[in-house]
């Protein structure tokens, strides 16, 4: 009889299978350039930490809710985790959403931080800045090759500020 306890989260879900098969690599899939690729277990629970502690850094709060714009991908899963990590409230729904439907969601949950999934999303979220006012900062995910991007806005600058905050302390995700 297994005594571990069984996660009650992705985000021990994760913890566990990172720990149980840290260089097994998951959520492969076909890249631009025609390759598969995917991510350990490991990179993904590295990754999952910094965005955890770089959206506490960021401001992000037990309760706050989080417009959540994005399709399917690993990085949609960690970052998801991350946001129930931190104890926000994840608001997801897929890009393929009409303005009013973004307007009416960001309003009814008074999201105030939105994630989306490319600079195209972010832009689109600002156009509509007068409509969806309780949404303060918007970050977003990928490059249009499917990799994380960097630069200002994006989750990878929020992961590069939560590499900083846990080499200061390593605790601040658990």
């Amino acid at each position: 009889m297994n005594s571990e306890p069984v996660p009650q989260t992705f985000y021990g879900i994760l913890e566990l299978a990172a720990s149980q098969h840290p260089d097994k690599e998951t959520f492969k899939r076909r890249m631009p350039d025609g390759r598969i690729r995917g991510k350990t277990y490991r990179q993904l629970k590295d990754l999952c930490d910094q965005v955890v502690a770089g959206l506490l850094e960021s401001g992000l709060k037990f309760g706050d809710k989080v417009l959540y714009l994005c399709d399917t991908s690993s990085y949609w899963l960690v970052t998801d985790a991350a946001i129930t990590a931190v104890g926000a409230v994840s608001v997801p729904r897929g890009t393929d959403v009409t303005d009013e439907d973004i307007s009416y969601i960001a309003n009814h949950s008074e999201a105030s931080v939105a994630i989306v999934q490319k600079k195209k999303d972010m832009e689109r979220l600002k156009g509509m800045a007068a409509r969806i006012p309780t949404v303060k900062t918007i970050f977003y995910m990928e490059a249009d090759n499917m990799e994380l991007d960097s630069g200002p806005h994006t989750i990878s600058a929020v992961a590069e500020k939560g590499r900083a905050a846990l080499s200061r302390d390593s605790g601040i995700v658990h």
